[in-house]
């Protein structure tokens, strides 16, 4: 993926979703531990600068927005990862991962029942979701306190994305919350 988005980038340096496009790469490889690309400091730098070169060349450009929203949520600045989202949002209502990255950060701050009707909508919008949407979206049920729905979503997403942390502590997590402590056992020995 890095390699088209850089080629992409070589053939138009202006092309901002080729620069939106790094910084959502970068931005996984920080959260999700895969140093074997980038250490977890390289990578926060890249998205950050990444998703900025996006928005200067294109100033409503949802996934840098997205991108951005994920860093300063994870920075401690939610009403600047909420601002960021909405942005997104209202740059393309109808995009399914700007929908799901805004419930994901109104889940992580508080606001439940908005995360899980924007979660709703964006599942709607994309009716046969991505691995990593369907763990956005089990995270998303999960932080809500809605487990029927979080464990579902989170099993499907583990099935694609067999060597995702998240997938396995999260549904260690469910699993002992719903009382079945051999399943969460299982899973945090994964």
């Amino acid at each position: 993926t890095l390699s088209y988005y850089q080629r992409a980038i070589d053939l138009d340096p202006d092309f901002a979703d080729a620069h939106a496009g790094i910084a959502r790469v970068a931005v996984d490889v920080w959260r999700n531990d895969y140093n074997y690309l980038w250490s977890a400091a390289v990578a926060r730098k890249i998205a950050y600068d990444a998703a900025g070169q996006a928005l200067k060349l294109d100033a409503n450009n949802a996934r840098a927005h997205t991108v951005l929203a994920l860093l300063q949520l994870v920075d401690g600045r939610p009403l600047e990862a909420k601002e960021s989202a909405l942005r997104a949002v209202s740059a393309q209502p109808n995009d399914a991962e700007a929908l799901a990255n805004l419930a994901l950060v109104l889940a992580q701050t508080g606001e439940h029942e908005q995360a899980l009707d924007d979660i709703e909508r964006a599942l709607r919008l994309d009716p046969s979701p991505s691995s990593s949407l369907q763990l956005l979206a089990g995270i998303v049920y999960y932080t809500s306190r809605r487990l029927e729905k979080a464990i579902p979503l989170i099993e499907a997403a583990g099935a694609s994305l067999p060597k995702a942390e998240a997938v396995r502590e999260y549904l260690a997590s469910a699993y002992a919350q719903r009382g079945d402590q051999q399943s969460a056992a299982a899973q945090a020995s994964e």
